[in-house]
């Protein structure tokens, strides 16, 4: 599962690649993060950009009707951007979410191996965190399902 995150978060990063945020010390570039965001350095007053791409929950459940088996992942994603300009903050966090989204559903497969269902789900940056303006998705993945292996002449009353 670990590999669906990774290369969710190798997706994000190259989707928004060109995304710099204006800052009183030049340009910033986006930071793209598999796992947690480090927590934020006390008295740290530089302004940042971050989207943190991490594994959720996961399903592994048998589809009655269709007599098959089927797993699914959700992956969240959070989006924080920091700074005290209230109109820059939501608006790249909005950007980055907004660029997120459309590619998921232009291009539904990630490395030939998932596949990302509806619904896709999205909280806008409220201000109430204010200067960190966060957003957050949560993606549904179809993934591949774990097969039984049974050796050859063996029952069910051998492996149990």
């Amino acid at each position: 599962m670990i590999l669906l995150q990774d290369a969710l978060a190798r997706r994000v990063e190259e989707i928004t690649r060109d995304l710099t945020m204006p800052t009183a010390s030049g340009a910033k570039a986006l930071n793209v993060v598999s796992g947690f965001l480090p927590p934020p350095r006390e008295g740290d007053q530089d302004d940042e950009f971050a989207v943190a791409v991490r594994l959720f929950e996961g399903d592994d459940d048998m589809d009655q009707m269709a007599d098959a088996a089927k797993a699914t992942a959700k992956v969240a994603i959070k989006v924080v951007t920091k700074t005290k300009d209230v109109q820059l903050g939501q608006r790249m966090t909005l950007m980055i979410m907004e660029r997120i989204r459309k590619n998921l559903h232009e291009y539904p497969f990630l490395e030939q191996r998932y596949r990302t269902i509806l619904p896709l789900k999205w909280q806008a940056p409220n201000g109430e965190t204010w200067p960190l303006w966060e957003g957050y998705m949560l993606t549904t993945w179809v993934v591949p399902m774990p097969q039984e292996n049974w050796e050859e002449g063996e029952t069910a009353n051998d492996v149990y």
